[in-house]
């Protein structure tokens, strides 16, 4: 058996293990912001980014959205979500809100929606997000908020070592 003896540690500060499955970084994000969409063509709600700490990696958003619409004017108040990363579809939900079928207006729905996406980083660049809105007809309009009291919209951004 040897004996391995060390006079004196260095630490490498900045540097990162890679093991290969393992998260090497965790960024939480949270909103509770408010937009009026009034169009079929979609509209941001809620985006930024997340700059990797590898080369290649895999992120995962595991993202859980509060939204609540309200639609005071007329009968349509339905609308379509999508997550854009890099300015690519990755997820999508549809036909969200409601729809007032005595048309009298005055109509709110609250939606929970929770998912997770993988992304393949293959490069080191920023990997930017984008949840947009679009309205399903061009009668329709809602008022999205994305919170409740002091509950907030959440984004948990993880990357893993590959």
């Amino acid at each position: 058996m040897s004996t391995l003896y060390v006079d004196n540690l260095q630490p490498n500060l900045g540097s990162v293990v890679e093991v290969s499955g393992h998260v090497v970084k965790t960024t939480l994000l949270q909103t509770s912001t408010s937009v009026l969409v009034q169009s079929q063509t979609y509209t941001s709600v809620w985006s930024g980014s997340y700059a990797p700490v590898l080369g290649t990696s895999i992120i995962m958003f595991d993202y859980r959205l509060i939204l609540q619409s309200s639609n005071y004017s007329n009968a349509e108040g339905r609308y379509n979500l999508i997550l854009n990363l890099n300015g690519s579809e990755a997820d999508a939900c549809s036909t969200l809100g409601n729809y007032d079928y005595d048309g009298s207006g005055g109509i709110w729905n609250k939606a929970m929606i929770s998912s997770v996406v993988s992304y393949s980083n293959t490069n080191g660049s920023a990997v930017s997000f984008d949840f947009q809105v679009k309205c399903i007809d061009s009668s329709a309009n809602a008022s999205v908020t994305l919170s409740e009291g002091s509950s907030k919209s959440s984004i948990i951004i993880m990357e893993i070592a590959q």
